[in-house]
């Protein structure tokens, strides 16, 4: 069987496992499959599965996932830029742009 064949949910259940266990930040994982051919960015670059990782990553009840599914990527794409700045100790950011990191930091510091 190949990975092109596999059912959606089964590459669903591939990229959950390959997140278990690893610390905050972007789904590399998923990433790779998604680039690799058209046939899995199809399969894995839907707001289904954007939901699924931003549930997994902030630890959000996955009863909460329907109402994610418009914004999961937009909003995963702004909390790891956020995450990605405060690891790199970033020196200078816009106003806006430390008001909205700081805004994110408060977010994700509650839900931990």
């Amino acid at each position: 069987m190949s990975l092109l064949s596999a059912s959606p949910e089964v590459l669903r259940t591939i990229v959950l496992h390959a997140l278990d266990d690893r610390p905050c930040g972007p789904p590399h994982e998923w990433y790779g499959l998604v680039l690799s051919c058209r046939t899995l960015q199809r399969q894995l670059d839907t707001p289904a599965i954007h939901a699924l990782l931003f549930t997994a990553a902030f630890h959000v009840p996955t009863s909460a996932r329907p109402t994610l599914s418009a914004h999961a990527k937009a909003e995963l794409t702004r909390r790891f830029t956020v995450l990605k700045f405060l690891k790199r100790g970033a020196s200078c950011l816009e106003e806006a742009g430390l008001t909205d990191a700081l805004w994110v930091a408060n977010g994700l510091l509650r839900i931990h």
